[in-house]
């Protein structure tokens, strides 16, 4: 999983005191994320270019590793 589906996930599966009035929200937008995205993974290109990002400031050593572990 990308780590910016990671974030996303997280956020919206954690329970605040603000989330009064907007749970619903959260939970169908979670569901819909959850959905769309659960074959992401098996999509080379979506993995690689998740890895090549420069806004996710991966040293080039990491990005390396990860690009030579991609199935």
């Amino acid at each position: 999983m990308s780590y910016p589906l990671m974030v996303l996930k997280r956020l919206l599966t954690k329970e605040t005191a603000a989330d009064h009035g907007v749970k619903t929200a959260k939970d169908t937008l979670l569901e819909a994320v959850t959905k769309r995205f659960a074959d992401i993974e098996e999509e080379p290109l979506y993995s690689l270019a998740t890895v090549i990002d420069p806004r996710l400031g991966l040293t080039r050593a990491e990005t390396t590793v990860l690009v030579l572990i991609q199935p």
